[in-house]
């Protein structure tokens, strides 16, 4: 899991990721390196008043972040998170359906 949206609000759990960073690609077929991002503490965004995510507001909202926090924590219960390590209790094997 990397985010939560919940009702105007986008909330950012730490995680590392891939981007460009804005880099332009090439005409040659050959493919640019990612730079690996790091978001390091959760952040939170209002996307009614920020859509473009600029300005993190999770210090300014500590309650906010902790509620949209036990919100994540429940969601990985039922679905697991890689990077958490927690196993999700509703998830079934790939490929297989059990009546």
């Amino acid at each position: 899991m990397h985010a939560i949206r919940h009702k105007n609000w986008k909330f950012y759990v730490p995680h590392t990721y891939r981007s460009l960073n804005g880099k332009v690609g090439t005409n040659d077929g050959y493919p640019i390196p990612y730079d690996m991002n790091k978001i390091e503490t959760p952040a939170l965004f209002n996307l009614e008043t920020d859509p473009e995510e600029n300005r993190d507001v999770a210090k300014e909202k500590p309650e906010l972040v902790a509620k949209i926090s036990k919100i994540a924590d429940s969601i990985r219960q039922v679905l697991g998170d890689q990077l958490t390590g927690v196993k999700g209790l509703e998830v079934r094997p790939v490929g297989r359906i059990e009546n």
